[in-house]
């Protein structure tokens, strides 16, 4: 069973969790979720799948949008 943690700025709907949870039981057969709610981001979701963690925040965002410009310096 692969345990999935999907972080958001505030509560997700339990449609939405429903409809996370179909696709990523599709996608990773028999799956744990725990949702969390952290008021301290400014928006979007971080979802973790086991070691690897998907940013999709808004923090996370210009964070790349930061290394980007960076990076053509």
């Amino acid at each position: 069973m692969k345990k999935i943690t999907l972080i958001s700025a505030s509560k997700i709907e339990p449609k939405t969790l429903a409809a996370f949870k179909k696709a990523a039981t599709k996608k990773y057969g028999e799956i744990e979720l725990d949702a969390q709610v952290n008021e301290a981001m400014i928006g979007g979701v971080k979802v973790i799948v086991g070691s690897k963690a998907i940013d999709m925040t808004v923090a996370g965002r210009l964070a790349q949008v930061k290394e980007q410009l960076l990076a053509q310096l």
